[in-house]
């Protein structure tokens, strides 16, 4: 959270940049995962086995190869950017990383917000979960959108009353 506080990295520029690296470094080590995650077959649907196939779940290998394209991509991009001295599309393209990634935590909250005394059948399960990661998605991408739009608009009007 500190990486994010705009004053923090004006204050701790050597940090910033050095945790920064750690940061890049643990997302492609997380990408590796996730392509390790696909290569196996380790992907949700799998994990009911004894159903049948839902014509539903078919393209969820290649939403999941979709995510881990965006999320690396996210994450060279604002590298690239802070190598160029464009601090403002770094931030901007690190708020893109960050909701990339978060939409796996806001799946868990909607999860565990589910009504825990009504019990479900596997296929209920099964749709539960692809919901709520569904869900979770919109709610991390548009949120970072967003927050990207407010960060703008807030640079803007600072630039307006500057100038007056």
């Amino acid at each position: 959270p500190f990486q994010l506080h705009p004053g923090f990295r004006r204050e701790y520029k050597e940090y910033h940049k050095v945790v920064g690296y750690i940061f890049f470094t643990t997302a492609l080590i997380m990408t590796a995962g996730m392509a390790l995650i696909l290569k196996r077959g380790l992907v949700f649907t799998n994990d009911f086995s004894e159903l049948p196939p839902l014509a539903l779940y078919l393209d969820i290998e290649y939403t999941m190869v979709a995510l881990a394209l965006w999320f690396s991509s996210t994450i060279i991009i604002a590298i690239q950017k802070a190598k160029a001295k464009d601090f403002v599309s770094h931030r901007v393209f690190i708020i893109r990383h960050v909701s990339s990634g978060l939409w796996v935590a806001v799946q868990r909250v909607i999860l565990v917000c589910h009504d825990p005394f009504t019990p479900l059948t596997r296929v209920e399960q099964r749709i539960l979960f692809h919901k709520a990661a569904e869900c979770a998605m919109a709610i991390s991408f548009i949120v970072g959108e967003m927050a990207i739009f407010l960060i703008r608009n807030e640079r803007e009007t600072k630039q307006v009353k500057k100038a007056l």
